[in-house]
């Protein structure tokens, strides 16, 4: 099952496909640092900006012609005006823009469930004291926080222009409706500490979780 819209906000376009793993994708567009990457790398990159145009091409007149450049760590460098995110785990990529007059930060997650299974260790690093107790079976709870923290990052990295840890945000008001709230525990950049208010939304299918969140241009003002 692919995310659907519900977890954006509604002025969101969003793409997502998945790839087959012999799925052959025009390579002219890796940029050098990934031409040597492992063949599942490069597919999982070719992907997702595959996604991020036909998210532009529906979010925009000409949107498929606009390019997206390449970051510091692989972050997505977006058109004057758009906000975005991408996404990739195992053979889903996704993609989801927005225009920066709606949102000024967007991001997007989907993380597979079984690797959680496996990696319970890391519960400790990721989910704080304070959401020991948020409203989903104990089994979804890590991958949950975890997907919604890596989203938070893609939201507010463009904006702070710099690398941040899972402490340093805490989700709240989690609601069976899929829908919650997250703080920011320490000031990132000025105007975006613990008063701004992160907006997101999550669901589960059998394989996945996908999350999303969102800032309104009035929280930074």
């Amino acid at each position: 099952m692919v995310p659907s819209p519900a977890v954006l906000p509604p002025s969101a376009a969003r793409h997502t496909i998945v790839v087959a793993a012999d799925a052959e994708l025009d390579e002219r567009e890796l940029p050098a640092e990934l031409r040597q990457a492992v063949a599942s790398r490069r597919r999982a990159f070719l992907a997702g900006r595959y996604c991020a145009r036909r998210a532009l091409a529906a979010l925009l007149p000409g949107g498929a012609e606009l390019q997206v450049g390449y970051g510091p760590h692989g972050a997505p460098i977006w058109p004057d005006g758009v906000v975005g995110s991408i996404t990739h785990t195992g053979s889903l990529a996704s993609a989801a823009v927005a225009l920066a007059t709606d949102v000024r930060g967007l991001g997007i997650d989907s993380e597979r469930l079984e690797r959680f299974e496996r990696s319970t260790d890391i519960a400790r690093l990721v989910v704080l004291p304070e959401e020991s107790a948020i409203g989903v079976p104990d089994r979804l709870r890590l991958p949950l926080v975890f997907s919604a923290k890596e989203a938070i990052f893609k939201c507010l990295y463009p904006l702070v222009g710099r690398r941040f840890w899972f402490d340093d945000a805490v989700l709240r008001e989690v609601t069976k409706d899929g829908t919650f709230t997250a703080r920011l525990t320490t000031a990132l950049a000025p105007g975006i500490g613990p008063d701004l208010r992160i907006e997101g939304r999550f669901e589960f299918d059998a394989d996945h979780v996908h999350t999303g969140v969102w800032v309104g241009g009035r929280h930074l003002d």
